[in-house]
């Protein structure tokens, strides 16, 4: 991948979530050095952003900050979903970054 040029590497730590893929994303992270960037990303957040970039020596970060707001949708159907009957989607809400929870999690890192 560096011979490549591709310069860092979003990664879980092969888990569904960062925080449980600490112990790999440390490794990841040694291993690298200075030859490429480690960056994890899943589930990052204000909560959990300390322990990750303490426990793995992680510098970069991917997290999307995001919350709920309610969709801009006027007509809504009560008898019909979206992608059928077996997705649990609120299709009356949208997924966006909060500038709050973006600053909240920077500050997080203390840095």
């Amino acid at each position: 991948i560096i011979d490549l040029g591709c310069s860092r590497i979003l990664t879980s730590g092969q888990q569904p979530k960062a925080d449980m893929g600490i112990d790999l994303l440390k490794t990841l992270v040694d291993i690298a050095g200075e030859r490429i960037i480690i960056m994890p990303g899943s589930g990052v957040n204000e909560h959990n952003i300390s322990e990750i970039a303490t426990s793995t020596g992680a510098k970069e970060f991917h997290f999307s900050a995001r919350e709920p707001i309610e969709s801009g949708m006027i007509y809504r159907n009560p008898n019909l979903k979206m992608g059928g009957t077996s997705v649990v989607i609120n299709e009356f809400e949208e997924q966006v970054t909060s500038s709050e929870k973006v600053r909240s999690t920077i500050e997080a890192l203390g840095n």
